[in-house]
């Protein structure tokens, strides 16, 4: 499980410096992809999450979806100073420019533009729309 908030910043490479928590759970090789739309960052999975998630969209999802998912998704290395190349066409989608947060969310890291996950907690401190809300048993 990955839990925990990082600020890193992506270098003109674009390598991004993981957490060691979150590498020893992820391990040497991981899947990166686009986020759902509406959310714009990037998700990261261990190649066994992937490959759930990857069947679940294959059997649940219309063309259309299934590319949109598929899309842009990497299995990246680890090199030795912790660090993971993001490609360019995920960087694009995410708007990934210099300081991002690497955020762990259960099963999953998110990789946000440090701007952007600021606005998304905003909004999500202050949602009153009961559609997506979920009691948090603090």
């Amino acid at each position: 499980m990955f839990f925990g908030e990082y600020t890193h910043t992506l270098d003109a490479k674009k390598r991004l410096f993981i957490p060691a928590q979150f590498r020893e759970e992820l391990g040497a090789r991981f899947v990166i992809c686009k986020s759902p739309p509406g959310n714009t960052c990037v998700f990261a999975y261990t190649e066994e999450r992937f490959k759930e998630l990857g069947q679940q969209i294959k059997e649940k999802a219309g063309l259309r979806q299934q590319r949109f998912a598929f899309e842009g998704v990497t299995t990246v290395e680890i090199d030795k100073s912790g660090r993971i190349t993001i490609n360019q066409k995920l960087c694009d989608y995410a708007e990934l420019q210099k300081n991002v947060v690497v955020f762990g969310a259960f099963d999953r890291i998110e990789i946000w533009e440090e701007e952007k996950w600021q606005r998304e907690q905003e909004l999500a401190s202050h949602e009153s729309d009961g559609e997506n809300q979920v009691i948090i048993p603090y």
